[in-house]
């Protein structure tokens, strides 16, 4: 675990994590599963089950803890994960948005890498 993380910004990502896995969707039997590995800090938000005939098993959510920095790898919540980080005190400078190119991310207000 990385010694510069600490406990409580696990906590609030998992607990971020959590309440959006237990928000019942409309239709289908979809259903949202978090996998947490905290010894590699790396946090999940999937989406599982059927809508109809189709099978769906997808990433929502994305983040990675690495060198005291929240490696954002996918965000497909509404409103975003990110602004959720920002309302729990992780600043701008902590969170990088990785689904963007590393030369396009001087670009964002966010951290390069």
């Amino acid at each position: 675990m990385d010694s510069e993380s600490t406990m409580t910004e696990i906590a609030v990502v998992e607990n971020l994590l959590n309440q959006y896995a237990s928000i019942p969707y409309a239709h289908g039997t979809l259903q949202g599963q978090t996998i947490f590995d905290r010894e590699r800090q790396r946090f999940l938000l999937l989406t599982i089950g059927w809508d109809g005939d189709k099978r769906i098993h997808n990433i929502v959510v994305d983040i990675e803890i690495r060198e005291n920095k929240f490696w954002i790898h996918r965000d497909g919540l509404e409103e975003g994960i990110v602004a959720d980080l920002e309302e729990h005190g992780i600043s701008k400078d902590r969170i990088v948005l990785a689904w963007f190119p590393e030369i396009e991310r001087q670009y964002t207000e966010y951290a390069i890498r």
